[in-house]
């Protein structure tokens, strides 16, 4: 799935999350795999518990973070991609299995 602008995202259930001090880790059963984020990658988790576009989640991390728009377009787009290319997110309103 390519991330499009147009879109609403959310995380798919199944990955188990925690915070852990500003960070997040991740334990997806399905895939067999673990993973651990940073500050700003367990923000856009965050953000991700109900649909969003993704000019949503670049203006939920401006909020937060001092980045300019340029640079955080294209780093939570790639972080984005990277979910869904995981199977971590899905568009809103798709069924899950």
């Amino acid at each position: 799935m390519e991330i499009d602008d147009s879109k609403r995202y959310v995380r798919n259930p199944e990955p188990v999350s925690a915070r852990m001090g500003d960070e997040l880790v991740m334990l997806s059963v399905d895939l067999g795999r673990y993973f651990h984020y940073n500050e700003s990658a367990a923000w856009i988790w965050k953000l991700l518990e109900c649909p969003v576009t993704p000019a949503e989640v670049y203006a939920g991390l401006r909020r937060r973070f001092d980045v300019s728009y340029e640079e955080c377009r294209a780093d939570a787009r790639s972080f984005l991609q990277l979910l869904a290319d995981r199977d971590l997110i899905r568009e809103a309103g798709e069924a899950t299995e």
